[in-house]
């Protein structure tokens, strides 16, 4: 069963990594889960694997004290299932 919301709503997302360490920081890789009923698009970044509930990129070498910035936009559908939908 599911229930209706008024209309579709937009967020916008971004994600920072950043290697606050003490040397280079190797084969790092991002990975930012979905909720259900939710979808990605509008990526500043194109991630290297995409699904339904999932978002990859490889991001690999990362100097001391460099920081990444990864902006995309997520809509929720009008339609969602039952039960508890966190959005974080």
């Amino acid at each position: 069963m599911r229930f209706q919301i008024n209309e579709m709503v937009e967020y916008s997302y971004e994600l920072k990594v950043s290697n606050i360490g003490e040397k280079e920081a190797e084969n790092v890789v991002l990975t930012n889960y979905l909720p259900d009923s939710v979808s990605a698009s509008n990526f500043t970044i194109q991630p290297d694997f995409a699904d339904s509930d999932s978002l990859i990129w490889s991001i690999g070498l990362m100097n001391i004290g460099e920081e990444r910035v990864f902006m995309f936009d997520a809509t929720v559908a009008g339609v969602m299932p039952i039960g508890t939908n966190l959005l974080v």
